[in-house]
This record gives C-alpha cells, structure tokens and sequence, in this order.
C-alpha cells in the first residue's frame, strides 16, 4: 500500500476548468474531495460544486500523470534535488534512469510556473547581486565540431542569476548562451518581480550586458530639444517650431537617480585574488553610501551572496559539478532541472547565515523565502511537488 506522509487540505486546491466561474480561486468553499482516481485508493479526486467537475489532486503538480508509486516519485525527486546523477537515482530508487529523466522534466516545469506564482512580487528586494555561472551541454567549447558550432545546442551553457542578496532570495534564472540578450531578459525579469521600482542597488562583475540591461530597462529616452526663436521678417512673424537634435544612443539615457549600480572587478594570479577594483557605474556616491549603510548584508560593493548561491547550486545539481564525469546530454533537461533546484531553493533550503537566536539560545532556521516574508514556514520538497499551479 502507498504511504502518503503529505496530503493537502482542499484549501490548496482550486477548479481547473477555465470555464468555471471559479476557476483558480481558492477557498471558495466550492470544492470538496469526493472518490478516488486510482484502485488503490491513493490519488484523491476534487469535485467543484460550481461546474460539478472533477478532476485529480495531481493535475497542476509536478506528479500529474505519474504512474510510479508516490514515495518512490518523492524519493526521486529528493535524490535530484541533494545532487545525486541520474543513474545513481535510478539504482538507488530501483527505477529506469529515463523515468528519472521524465520526473525531472515534470518538475522543471513544474518549478517554473510555482516561481512566477509565488515570487510574482518580491517587496522586499532592495539589494539585487547578478552573476553568471558556467557549464556546459554534451562537450566543452573547444571540442567541438563546425558543424556543432553551427547547431548551437552543444557547447558551454550560462546561468544568470539574479539574487536578492539580503534574503539571499533567487529572482530571476536564465540559462543560455553567455551574451547581452541573456543579461537584459535577467534584469527585466528583476524589473517585472520589484513592480519596477527604481530605489534598488544592483552589483556584478563587469560583463557589458548587465549595463545595457539596467540601461534599456530602467532607462528613459531624454531627448534635446531647441529653444523656440522668433524670425523677423519685413511681412511677418514666424514661429519656428522645436526640432529634435540627433544626439549619440548614451545621451538619450536618462536613469531614475534613486537607482545605483556598481561593478567589482577580481584579478587572479593562479588561484588567489591579488587585486580587487570596485566600479561606479550608475547613480550617486551618496546614494551608495545610503544603500550600504541600509543594508543588511553588504558593507562594501560585492558580489559575494549570488557566488555564494552559485557555489551551493553546484553543489545541488550534478549536471554542474566541476571535475567530476557529470554533464548533461540535451539543453532542455539540463535547463528544467536548474529550475527545478534553483527555484525550489527559495522555499526548501535553509540558510545557515539567516538564522535566528531564540531566548532559549537555540536557532530557528530560516529558508530564503522566509527572510523575503514569502512563507512562515521550511517547505519539503514533497510539499513543493504536490503544490498544484495554473497550468
């Protein structure tokens, strides 16, 4: 018989029929579980009063259509999300390694559509650090082909993240190529996620995107214009009218000035920092003063908590582990299980720096999503899997 350690109240649940007047509304009082859709009397089904359907606890989670018995599903997907590869979670489990493949397409997407509905918005993102972590999808750069170059599939693959870095909260994450495009997605995700506000510290490292990314989404076009001049004339006055000056692309960028963005520059020698340069590239000395000096996390500008988080994801996810025989085949799982790991670290993480002191002199721990004040409480990852979305 399967066990079933987490069960939702019908208060997590809502109608998924779009023709429903109810449809996607919680505690409506309009639905109730009623049967069951399984023989083993395991996956229960939820009844809408309104539209007098039903449909099964699972749709909208990441076990929707799963036949595979509910703690060895769990048990996947707690394997895949401690780091351990795929075929290991496949001998471990006892099941085929592409029904690991499956499971983890499922919560990829699944962890994708959670984010967008649990960190819609983000009020308390006021510190946002930008990063880009590497790995690569069947050979490195330099092994291959012309014909694969010319593909694109293959080859080095980024992360760009961007973290909120008080709460250590993951915003936003972009996986591609390493170019400006991936950089001005990342920081208008940010913008969608702060309800663009503009009172917001941004760092990272000196790749060019992330400055054409604050400027195209942040900035406002300025454009200069000519004084109106009065021409005498022996028959008439004539009011020449304003004329738009054609000026360089720079010029035409005007940022809130609330906004501040910085740089931080490493210079290595073999493997030890010998030399670090910290840049002003947006906004006002005494605006950064006040943005430090708010701050619960930085006293100087770095980049130390997303290279933190970027450290903890390879650690999490096998597919980016360094020197190690692990690496992913196909770019679309590869992406989907970064979101599956990254997104479902907000919720189910706990980080030690964010703890707190109780009288007692023990620790309450705390994920990121609670320090963000998005959860009052540490999420299993049973409970973020079998947590049903709009589809």
């Amino acid at each position: 018989m399967d066990t079933l350690p987490f069960q939702r109240p019908i208060t997590d649940f809502f109608c998924h029929n779009q023709e429903c007047p109810d449809h996607g509304l919680k505690t409506k009082g309009n639905l109730k579980f009623q049967g069951f859709s399984d023989k083993r009397k395991t996956i229960r089904m939820v009844y809408c009063r309104t539209c007098k359907k039903s449909h099964s606890e699972r749709k909208g989670t990441a076990l929707s259509g799963v036949k595979l018995r509910y703690d060895k599903a769990i048990s996947v997907f707690e394997h895949l999300r401690e780091g351990v590869g795929q075929r290991a979670i496949g001998r471990l489990v006892k099941v085929d390694k592409d029904t690991v493949a499956r499971l983890a397409y499922k919560a990829g997407k699944h962890a994708v559509l959670m984010h967008n509905e649990l960190v819609e918005y983000s009020p308390k993102s006021r510190e946002i650090q930008m990063d880009e972590k590497w790995a690569f999808i069947g050979k490195k750069k330099n092994q291959l082909s012309e014909e694969e170059k010319k593909v694109g599939n293959l080859g080095d693959r980024w992360d760009h993240v961007a973290q909120d870095a008080e709460s250590r909260l993951i915003l936003s994450l972009i996986p591609g190529k390493r170019t400006d495009q991936a950089c001005i997605d990342l920081i208008k995700d940010v913008k969608e996620r702060t309800r663009s506000r503009a009172d917001i510290y941004f760092t990272s490292d000196e790749h060019p995107g992330y400055e054409k990314g604050i400027e195209i989404n942040y900035g406002k076009k300025r454009r200069k214009k000519r004084k109106s001049k009065l021409k005498r004339n022996t028959h008439q006055l004539e009011l020449w009218k304003e004329e738009e000056i054609t000026v360089t692309p720079s010029a035409l960028i005007q940022l809130p000035p609330e906004l501040v963005y910085a740089t931080v520059r490493k210079t290595r020698k073999g493997s030890r920092i010998v030399k670090v340069v910290q840049t002003l590239v947006f906004g006002a000395v005494m605006m950064l003063s006040f943005f430090l000096e708010r701050s619960k996390a930085s006293k100087t500008i770095n980049t130390s908590f997303v290279e933190r988080v970027n450290g903890t994801d390879r650690s999490q996810n096998a597919r980016k582990r360094r020197k190690a025989n692990f690496f992913s085949r196909k770019h679309e799982i590869h992406d989907l299980v970064g979101y599956f790991i990254g997104y479902s670290y907000n919720f189910c993480w706990t980080v030690r720096t964010l703890r707190k002191k109780k009288l007692d002199g023990s620790f309450r721990q705390n994920t990121p999503a609670m320090a963000a004040k998005l959860s009052d409480h540490i999420w299993s990852v049973a409970e973020w899997v079998t947590r049903p979305v709009k589809l």
